[in-house]
């Protein structure tokens, strides 16, 4: 349900705009004060704030940069009962979302929250966007970088020690390893490695019968993501207890 906190000290004009906006499926909040509005705003941000341009303790062009401060830009409808073109263009040049000179009727209120909750969502999309857009870009630089470390000349233990260096830094893990099949002992060995114990690993194998998740996934054909690898029946201990290093899947 979309919420809309009330901030003025008109007490007939609260009531009129609650029960419109509740009959609307609004969950609404109200409050009298500039200082009282912000608070409850602080504590449970609305989707919109009705705020009233003139209240007892402060104005409404002092509370709103306030409010915008703390993440409504864009979401305040200001109400004002003395409407002037300059009061309308300065809330809106400061961050407002709309501006509605009282009195007014429900179809304009709730077409102004409409409009607002419309615009604030659309940006919110887009940030969204945006952010996905980085966060590709940057995978796919990551993969170029990885590729071209695949494709070098170097020796394989080198180029896939700096594989797991890179993969490591990019997801942000202190430490990491690529973990290869002997056929011929069937068994899982540590080749390519990073961070803390790395030539300790080295010397670790994995038979088979032992389990563990890389033998898991192997066996089954699978990648799996383990948050916590401990709490995993399928995790193998002896690594960790080889190393005396605490790792994670």
């Amino acid at each position: 349900m979309p919420s809309c906190l009330v901030i003025d000290d008109d007490a007939i004009f609260r009531r009129m705009a609650a029960d419109i906006l509740v009959a609307h499926g609004f969950v609404v909040r109200e409050e009298t004060t500039g200082a009282a509005g912000l608070e409850n705003y602080l504590k449970d941000p609305t989707d919109v704030v009705l705020l009233d341009l003139f209240l007892p303790d402060l104005t409404g062009y002092d509370l709103l940069p306030k409010l915008i401060e703390v993440g409504a830009a864009g979401q305040v409808v200001i109400t004002t009962a003395d409407f002037s073109l300059d009061s309308a263009l300065k809330t809106l040049r400061a961050g407002a979302g709309d501006y509605l000179p009282k009195p007014f009727s429900e179809e304009s209120l709730l077409m102004s929250l409409e409009r607002v909750m419309r615009r604030t969502a659309l940006e919110k999309e887009n940030q969204n966007l945006a952010l996905q857009l980085r966060r590709r870009v940057s995978d796919l630089q990551f993969l170029h970088h990885v590729s071209q470390l695949i494709t070098s000349n170097k020796p394989l233990e080198i180029w896939m020690d700096a594989v797991v260096r890179a993969t490591s830094g990019y997801i942000g893990a202190q430490a990491g390893a690529f973990l290869l099949k002997d056929s011929k002992s069937d068994e899982l060995f540590f080749y390519g490695v990073t961070g803390p114990r790395g030539e300790a690993i080295r010397e670790i194998r994995l038979p088979r019968n032992e389990g563990g998740i890389a033998w898991w996934c192997l066996a089954n054909r699978e990648p799996v993501k383990v948050n916590d690898a401990h709490r995993d029946s399928r995790f193998n201990s002896d690594v960790d207890e080889h190393t005396g290093f605490l790792y994670r899947l």
